[in-house]
């Protein structure tokens, strides 16, 4: 675990000295593709999530079982009033210490643009979009530690709605690297107790993207650490075959380089009764450094629900369901306007396990 750790952080060497001004920060850092990590604080470095654990931490998938299929949506955002956010993803075990996954993330403007404190309303002639395609493959040399890779493919859009013109494409790849480690506490007839501990380094070559060759933005690169402690009890069984109880508490920290916002510190809760009823909650602090009307840090107490089907342990069938929710009050970035539609989440996934 020392060597991959010291790995991970001499890779950030390589990362040279342009600033991140936001570009595509809305697919990087706005939302989430998964409904559970948007309720817990909008992070999962040290947990795992299915395949939608790509986008926090590459090593992830490591721990999941069988098959994993993803799917999440989400919108609005802010001022773009009928934007929209789309995930989907699938993950394979192939061997006992290989897993693979393929994802697609997408971000969609729309067509409508508001700020209802200035009157303004108009209709957006420009179809934009970001997508972001991870490959991920993680290895575990042993039980409790895994490390991961992502290969990213970004690409931003633009096209003229009526005439279907092409205005812009800039897109590049990039590189994730990864590591999580269980740390075993202990284990009886009545619980079990881990410490997780998570570090990765994203766009570990600070890919940009160029327009016409002529003017280049940089792509968000970050070095992120997640501590998660998971228990879970199964004493006198409330439903035979089921834990009565099972708690996940994470804190994580991300530090974007060389930008003047996105650095963040976050933490998150989820209690779910008999691996079925799941409440989560969390909260996290932004740097924002807007300046003028803008806010200096966004903060955010973040909430929402779970709902599992684990057929396994029901009725002896070699599969889950499981659906979440998250619908809250978007944090407003500006100190003169806090009135957003509110935020809608909702994610599914299916785990056939084997």
């Amino acid at each position: 675990m020392k060597k991959v750790l010291f790995l991970l952080l001499l890779s950030s060497s390589f990362i040279y000295s342009q600033d991140y001004r936001g570009f595509a920060s809305e697919i990087f850092f706005g939302r989430q593709p998964s409904a559970k990590a948007e309720a817990m604080g909008k992070g999962l470095i040290a947990s795992e999530d299915g395949a939608n654990s790509s986008f926090y931490n590459p090593a992830s998938i490591g721990f999941t079982k069988g098959v994993n299929f993803n799917y999440s949506y989400g919108n609005p955002y802010y001022a773009y009033v009928n934007a929209s956010y789309n995930y989907m993803g699938l993950s394979v075990k192939l061997a006992k210490n290989h897993t693979l996954s393929i994802n697609r993330f997408a971000f969609n403007f729309g067509n409508k643009f508001s700020l209802p404190q200035y009157n303004i309303l108009y209709n957006i002639m420009e179809d934009v979009n970001d997508q972001l395609y991870k490959i991920n493959y993680a290895f575990n040399p042993s039980e409790d530690l895994a490390i991961g890779l992502n290969i990213n493919y970004f690409r931003n859009s633009y096209y003229n709605k009526i005439t279907s013109e092409k205005l812009a494409i800039l897109d590049n790849y990039m590189l994730d690297l990864g590591a999580l480690k269980i740390f075993e506490l202990n284990e009886t007839d009545e619980y079990k107790n881990s410490i997780n501990a998570g570090l990765v380094v994203k766009n570990l070559f600070r890919a940009d993207v160029e327009y016409d060759g002529i003017q280049s933005e940089m792509l968000p690169s970050s070095i992120e650490g997640g501590i998660a402690y998971v228990s879970s009890n199964y004493s006198n069984q409330w439903v035979k075959g089921l834990n009565n109880l099972d708690f996940l508490f994470n804190v994580e920290y991300r530090y974007v380089l060389k930008s003047e916002r996105y650095t963040t510190f976050s933490t998150g809760v989820e209690i779910k009764a008999l691996e079925i009823f799941a409440l989560r909650f969390g909260y996290y602090i932004e740097k924002a450094g807007l300046g003028n009307n803008g806010k200096d840090n966004l903060t955010d107490f973040t909430y929402g629900l779970g709902l599992s089907v684990p057929f396994q342990k029901l009725y002896n069938y070699p599969f889950e369901l499981r659906l979440d929710y998250v619908g809250k009050k978007q944090p407003s970035y500006v100190t003169d306007y806090d009135d957003w539609d509110n935020l809608n989440v909702f994610s599914t996934s299916f785990n056939w396990i084997f």
